[in-house]
């Protein structure tokens, strides 16, 4: 009925007061309203129920009940215009009657304008609230979006089958068990090396699904192995060998166990056992008719099966291309693809890594299984699978993975729990970028048609590492110099102001190289500028922050460093910088540099006084003879 239609019977009960305290002298009317309000209740799907309260409401009002003025502040709350109007013309109406119109007219004014204010208060609660409740969703939303969307995609992927798909195989075992006089029908699904028990008909109580059974012995086995019926007329073994009653008392007189072929492939077992009946050879046609039969539903079911998960997995692929079009992190992408890989392959172990085929070397970047291969480990492109892959640039599929004892990435990552291995390269058009693998603890795991899957994943993967590697090229363009490859001077100035606003101390260098001008007009600026160059490889050999300050002018911050460990370091820089011949072409050119020093906080409490006072120290080391370290 919903909140207001509860609130417009109060009245009704406030009116019922009157009857026991003696405020009414209308009893057979009230009890005509509480019959009207009773049918409106049962009327409620077919008629307004406010229709049958605003009869009765107006009938009340005319009968002069004295607790009518509690009724508007009630009415005006439950915002219902075509009841309060109603209510409002009822009061005139009674009170013109009995001539009360203008003593009744100031406790109405004073409930309306309290009634009123009171809703108008409520009401911008309510919206303010609403408002703020609209901002935090939409906070969340920003802030979680990217986590929510993964894990919606990666619960999308779940591919359970729908229980209604196995009742045509269902309804078949539950008409063979009859039509053969059966105890127990059971349906064995071939899974890798074991048989699972998947579906079954009994009038056993202790009839157990989802038994598994090695076939590498028993009557299972053999007709696993011989691809043939066997039929035992009087059946005297163990029951507990069938696998599926847990009762060991439970009596079989006779036993049929028939392949279920689609067509060469071996789809699963039928065991028929029985209690009265002897199965024999006369009974083979019918048992193999009824296996032909349930090869044909199994194949359909597997064949709708298949295509209902490829039709999940490429939707969650698809899905998951759109989700890395909005990463630009590497990591974050490696991330989502190899979770979406587990969903999809249901997999024990997955794999990526990236591959340099020029240095015959690559490197894991993610592996979430047993920690025998663990992420940033380089590895040759000869010693394993990951390695051939990266080299052939094919995929490869290996269902048999322990007898080989092949090696999946390096040849000391030791004993591995894994039977099953499928890998595909990650190509950019010609080159390749890496591999990605999955690894199944489960025999015969994956099949070819799953390279299909991978490969789709993988390429999706290569588009947005492609897209990561550019935009991170980019960046750095915008912050490094485009000779020597050090930070620029714009981002040497965003770095001084970050780690000033969070290092205690810091000590500054400025580097000068003594004589550029004269290297320059000598050799030539194409020299001084691999000059230049050498100068910031020897700079990023070492400690700290370099950073090109301009022409052949540098800067290295060395955050945390006291006066003592700067002062040591900017000593054996300038002899490391002079004793390091640079050959050029054919040329040997000595190089030496004069050092400025200025020290947080004591030469200066910010950016400008720090960087004038190591300035200051670099000039007046050119001046005194270059080829020193000066201290400000």
């Amino acid at each position: 009925m919903g909140i207001r239609n509860y609130l417009r019977i109060i009245p009704f009960l406030l009116t019922a007061t009157g009857i026991f305290f003696g405020h009414s002298d209308h009893p057979i009317l009230y009890l005509f309203l509480t019959i009207l309000i009773i049918l409106s209740f049962y009327l409620h799907s077919r008629l307004p129920i406010w229709m049958f309260l605003f009869i009765a409401q107006v009938l009340i009002h005319l009968s002069g009940d004295k607790l009518v003025l509690f009724y508007l502040p009630i009415l005006i709350l439950i915002s219902d215009p075509v009841i309060t109007a109603a209510f409002i013309g009822s009061e005139i109406v009674v009170h013109l009657q009995k001539g009360g119109l203008f003593t009744f007219t100031y406790p109405i004014a004073i409930f309306v304008v309290i009634a009123y204010l009171l809703r108008n208060w409520l009401k911008e609660k309510h919206d303010n609230l609403k408002r703020e409740l609209e901002l935090i969703k939409k906070r969340s939303e920003f802030i979680l979006t990217t986590e929510a969307d993964t894990k919606q995609l990666l619960a999308g992927i779940k591919t359970s089958p729908h229980p209604a798909i196995y009742r045509p195989i269902l309804h078949f075992l539950s008409y063979l068990r009859r039509s053969l006089a059966a105890q127990t029908v059971a349906f064995f699904y071939r899974s890798g090396d074991d048989l699972v028990l998947t579906l079954g008909a009994s009038t056993i109580k202790g009839f157990r699904e989802g038994v598994r059974v090695g076939v590498e012995s028993g009557i299972l086995g053999h007709v696993v192995k011989e691809k043939r019926e066997v039929i035992i007329p009087e059946y005297g073994l163990p029951v507990k060998q069938l696998g599926y009653y847990a009762d060991p008392k439970i009596e079989v007189k006779s036993l049929a166990v028939v392949p279920v072929l689609f067509g060469d492939e071996l789809e699963g077992v039928l065991v028929i056992d029985s209690a009265t009946r002897s199965y024999t050879t006369a009974d083979r046609e019918i048992l193999r008719n009824a296996s032909s039969t349930l090869a044909y539903l199994t194949g359909m079911v597997r064949l709708y099966e298949q295509q209902r998960r490829n039709a999940i997995h490429y939707s969650a692929l698809y899905e998951m291309a759109k989700r890395l079009q909005q990463e630009l992190d590497l990591d974050r992408i490696i991330e989502i693809s190899a979770q979406v890989a587990s969903a999809i392959f249901e997999c024990d172990h997955v794999g990526i890594a990236r591959v340099d085929p020029e240095i015959n070397r690559g490197e894991v970047l993610f592996s979430d299984g047993l920690k025998m291969i663990k992420p940033h480990t380089s590895f040759s492109l000869d010693e394993g699978l990951v390695g051939w892959i990266a080299k052939y640039r094919r995929y490869l599929l290996n269902n048999q993975l322990k007898k080989g004892k092949l090696h999946r990435v390096f040849r000391k990552e030791g004993s591995h729990p894994y039977h099953s291995f499928i890998g595909v390269p990650i190509m950019a058009e010609e080159d390749v970028l890496g591999v990605i693998w999955v690894e199944s603890r489960v025999k015969s795991a994956f099949r070819e048609e799953d390279s299909e899957l991978l490969n789709f994943l993988a390429f999706q993967l290569s588009l947005a590492w492609n897209r990561a590697n550019l935009h991170k090229k980019v960046s750095e363009l915008a912050i490094s110099d485009s000779l020597t490859g050090l930070y620029n001077h714009r981002h040497f100035h965003e770095e001084m102001d970050r780690l000033l606003a969070k290092e205690k101390r810091l000590v500054l260098l400025m580097l000068d190289i003594d004589h550029f001008k004269k290297i320059n007009d000598e050799y030539g600026h194409q020299v001084g500028d691999q000059v230049l160059v050498g100068v910031a490889r020897l700079l990023q050999s070492g400690d700290g922050i370099p950073a090109r300050y301009g022409g052949e002018e540098f800067a290295l911050i060395l955050p945390g460093y006291g006066e003592r460990k700067g002062l040591e370091t900017a000593i054996r820089l300038r002899e490391k910088i002079k004793n390091q011949q640079m050959r050029i072409e054919t040329k040997m050119i000595k190089v030496t540099v004069s050092i400025g020093l200025a020290f947080y906080p004591k030469d200066g409490k910010n950016k400008e006084e720090l960087i004038s006072k190591a300035d200051a120290a670099l000039y007046r080391a050119k001046r005194e003879g270059r080829d020193r370290v000066a201290v400000a």
